[in-house]
């Protein structure tokens, strides 16, 4: 990780013709509203949880056939809320579910790069280091916040109990692997508009290469 300042910019690597950024912090960090600054400053946005979503969908099959049929809601369908309170209770479920969707999400993110002609792209993922979708991008940038603040903007979010964000929280990445591979921190103290400030002075740097 480079020696920076919170927010502050470094310009060790020079963006080549096409700047493939990735963003990436926990469950309920604010990602989704620094990737529509992104969105409005013109990149391709890549949105890996809705890839998630589709994944879900095509191989249904196998999960099922995995977790059974208590999965399902009334018409036959993955019911994601069922699924998440299997697999976040237990990272042995965890891991085979994302042995089954990963791949299919990672090469999905890899052809949609192929195929555009947009030079700039950010990949919006909390599992982006996980996935190893950081190393197809140029810089990574890291959304941190407080644990308190997650579980509390997680609860209003998705209607979860404290428990349950901890326990989605508790399975994701730790901080201190993520910093090794981040280029920028963007704090995130719960003012929305420092936020975006921040978010906007490092676009404007990145495009500016």
């Amino acid at each position: 990780m480079n020696d920076h300042p919170s927010g502050s910019i470094s310009h060790n690597k020079t963006p080549s013709k096409r700047l493939v950024v990735g963003l990436t912090g926990y469950y309920s960090s604010g990602k989704s509203t620094i990737a529509k600054l992104f969105q409005a400053s013109d990149y391709l946005l890549i949105e890996v949880d809705q890839l998630g979503h589709q994944a879900l969908i095509d191989k249904s099959n196998e999960i099922i056939k995995s977790f059974g049929e208590k999965i399902l809601n009334p018409a036959g369908q993955i019911d994601r809320k069922k699924l998440g309170e299997i697999v976040f209770k237990d990272r042995k479920h965890l891991s085979s579910l994302e042995q089954i969707v990963h791949p299919q999400m990672a090469q999905e993110v890899r052809g949609i790069i192929q195929k555009t002609t947009c030079r700039k792209i950010l990949i919006n993922a909390a599992i982006l280091i996980e996935m190893k979708l950081h190393t197809l991008c140029d810089k990574v940038i890291l959304i941190n916040a407080s644990m308190n603040d997650l579980i509390q903007w997680g609860m209003a979010r998705d209607q979860l109990s404290a428990d349950q964000v901890k326990q989605r929280l508790k399975n994701q990445l730790p901080m201190n692997l993520r910093v090794q591979h981040a280029d920028f921190i963007l704090e995130n103290e719960g003012n929305l508009k420092d936020l975006q400030e921040k978010a906007n002075r490092l676009i404007n740097s990145l495009d500016e290469g």
